[in-house]
């Protein structure tokens, strides 16, 4: 088993053993937790939106991006997700 499959696998039984089977919601703070701590999601500080479409640039305001904001990118080995 790959690394990678090791990670998705270590998050998948996390997010199934806290939310299955009564299958309640899932609330996004505690799945990006979840991905953050799976290194799924990985955090990095920016300075400004990375794109048109920045998640990011939706929640901070321009003074906030001068200070620097944590933003969360999928792992490199996800790429193929799209936005």
């Amino acid at each position: 088993m790959s690394e990678e499959e090791r990670k998705m696998k270590a998050f998948l039984c996390d997010l199934f053993n806290g939310f299955y089977p009564d299958c309640s919601d899932i609330d996004g703070g505690t799945l990006q937790d979840l991905a953050e701590k799976h290194k799924i999601l990985l955090p990095e500080i920016r300075y400004k939106p990375c794109d048109e479409f920045c998640n990011c640039a939706q929640t901070f305001s321009d003074e906030e991006f001068k200070e620097g904001v944590k933003c969360y990118r999928l792992a490199n080995w996800l790429s193929e997700i799209k936005k």
